[in-house]
């Protein structure tokens, strides 16, 4: 058997692929012809015998969509309050308070902050003086 290249052949322009002549003129009324007829005849036969039903529609398909809007604003609203009601709790709750600090009370904060880092006197006057 003959193996033909599919790749970019710049020998061969031609595609490898034929098709019979007159192949697409006669296609449907062949293909028509190869379909048995009972096929046609049982589901035109079923079509007529089958009656088409209306959809019915109830009242609770009629008010869906406003059941569904309602939810939705009643979510909102609530979320909303929630989240008001959160803000404030948080803004009570949550108040930095003011700070009050005497002089005795600042240095003593700043001679233990001294002595946990290990700064003596000397380093603070040399740190002032730039002289190292």
């Amino acid at each position: 058997m003959k193996q033909i290249d599919l790749t970019n052949n710049p020998k061969s322009k031609k595609s490898p692929f034929k098709v019979p002549e007159d192949y697409f003129e006669n296609f449907a009324t062949q293909m028509m012809t190869q379909i048995p007829e009972t096929i046609f005849v049982e589901k035109t036969n079923m079509a007529k015998n089958v009656e088409v039903l209306e959809p019915t529609i109830t009242i609770f398909t009629r008010i869906k969509p406003y059941i569904y809007l309602a939810a939705t604003i009643c979510g909102l609203a609530f979320g909303v309050k929630v989240y008001q009601i959160q803000k404030q709790y948080y803004a009570e709750k949550h108040q930095t308070p003011v700070a009050t600090v005497n002089e005795a009370q600042a240095a003593q904060f700043v001679d233990d902050a001294c002595d946990f880092m290990m700064i003596d006197d000397h380093d603070v006057y040399s740190c002032a003086t730039n002289t190292f």
